[in-house]
């Protein structure tokens, strides 16, 4: 199956969209440390590398739409 690869800005924008329980939430979910997910989110330069992202990205997908959804 192939998934296409979100831009570094598409990532950093879902990652702004969450509240800090969210963002404690999706670290908890994906194992990845909430500093590097703050640090990805709130950087200006290159996103995650793509096994960072493979870890968190679907979790970040099903948090976004839940809280859309709220």
């Amino acid at each position: 199956m192939a998934s296409q690869i979100p831009s570094p800005d598409e990532v950093r924008q879902k990652l702004a969209a969450l509240e800090r329980g969210q963002l404690q939430e999706l670290s908890k979910l994906s194992g990845v440390p909430i500093t590097t997910l703050t640090n990805i989110r709130d950087s200006g330069k290159q996103g995650p590398t793509v096994d960072t992202l493979r870890k968190f990205w679907a979790h970040l997908l099903r948090l976004s739409r839940k809280a859309a959804a709220a």
